[in-house]
């Protein structure tokens, strides 16, 4: 996993410097502050594990900067969010990504990875996907209060009502139960999976008896 997060930085890093170039050459100064935010935010990954001395976390990372490239490099630099169902697609990761987070803080919490009873692992997958979905609504709160207070739309209020605010939620609330599938099949079907794995092992070397 090592090899292919470096590979996925490399490839971001060359996104967002074909980028920089194409904006110069159009003269789309505007877009240069997304491609700051852009690596900003692909630092802070890094600098977390670096700062905390976290180990087996080239998994996450590779995950995480797979959805940063495609979100911030490809549709804020790029023009992607003109791509039809562009926004949903990503609406639909970022399920699966909360939901990978929530699992490991769970688990945390809990200091246990694998549930002993049927039970215990119902509450778990529904913990999950409920804490999912109050972030989903708390981000179009915040797209909401954007449209409101200063008259960003990026709620598209003006141009689809309420479609894009309930799509949004839907698509995310798919992606969680997509994430609580892939779960279910390694933890109790015995099936790997390559985003399971890596939260697997980075909470048992990491987060298990802390």
């Amino acid at each position: 996993m090592k090899k292919a997060c470096l590979f996925l930085y490399g490839a971001s890093a060359a996104l967002m410097i074909y980028s920089t170039v194409f904006q110069l050459q159009h003269q789309l100064y505007a877009k240069l502050g997304y491609l700051a935010m852009a690596l900003g935010v692909q630092l802070i990954g890094p600098l977390v594990v670096k700062g905390l001395k976290l180990k087996d976390a080239w998994g996450l990372l590779f995950w995480t900067q797979l959805f940063i490239a495609i979100a911030m490099i490809i549709g804020n630099t790029l023009n992607g969010y003109a791509i039809p169902y562009f926004d949903k697609v990503l609406h639909f990761s970022s399920g699966i990504l909360i939901c990978a987070a929530i699992t490991l803080v769970y688990c945390w919490l809990k200091q246990q990875w694998t549930e002993d009873s049927f039970r215990h692992y119902l509450l778990k997958c529904l913990s999950i996907q409920g804490i999912n979905m109050m972030i989903a609504f708390l981000w179009e709160c915040f797209e909401f209060a954007c449209l409101i207070f200063l008259n960003i739309d990026a709620i598209n209020h003006y141009t689809q009502g309420v479609y894009d605010t309930m799509t949004d939620m839907i698509v995310c609330f798919l992606g969680g139960l997509v994430f609580l599938a892939l779960l279910t099949r390694q933890e109790r079907k015995g099936k790997k999976d390559p985003l399971i794995q890596s939260l697997k092992v980075f909470y048992e070397t990491n987060l298990k008896d802390q």
